[in-house]
């Protein structure tokens, strides 16, 4: 990864296959970044299309979610960053000294995405591990 932001969010979509390295906190974070923004966009542009907006909805008996079908643009986001996002997940992993299985954890409701988050945000090993190289030494 290079020292700009902008390299940092478009490096996983340059490395969307490589599941054998190792990625920073950095990589990541800005990724998400990226990719919350390019998702942001697409719903309103279905919301434009008329698809609506996914939300929360004040009701007199309480406060429920109102979930609603993703539009085309949102489909077509979430699908064009879904193995740039899982390889990246993978290569976070791997700098934690985690195998890439523990991304499974995501299919366990609330704990297993809390789970992912916590490791997401711990620093990575220092120094090489069975993945590689440090990448804060390479990059």
């Amino acid at each position: 990864m290079r020292g700009r932001p902008v390299d940092g969010m478009v490096e996983p979509l340059r490395r969307y296959t490589d599941f054998t390295w190792r990625s920073r906190r950095k990589e990541y974070w800005l990724f998400v970044l990226l990719y919350a923004a390019l998702f942001a966009v697409a719903s309103a542009i279905d919301h434009l299309l008329g698809h609506g907006f996914p939300g929360i909805s004040l009701h007199p008996w309480g406060v429920s979610a109102r979930f609603e079908h993703a539009g085309p643009a949102r489909s077509l986001v979430a699908l064009a960053l879904l193995l740039p996002s899982l390889a990246l997940g993978v290569r976070r992993l791997h700098d934690t000294d985690r195998r890439g299985w523990w991304m499974l954890l995501a299919m366990i409701p609330v704990v297993g995405s809390l789970v992912l988050l916590i490791l997401f945000c711990r620093e990575g090993t220092r120094g090489p591990n069975r993945y590689g190289g440090d990448p804060r030494e390479i990059g």
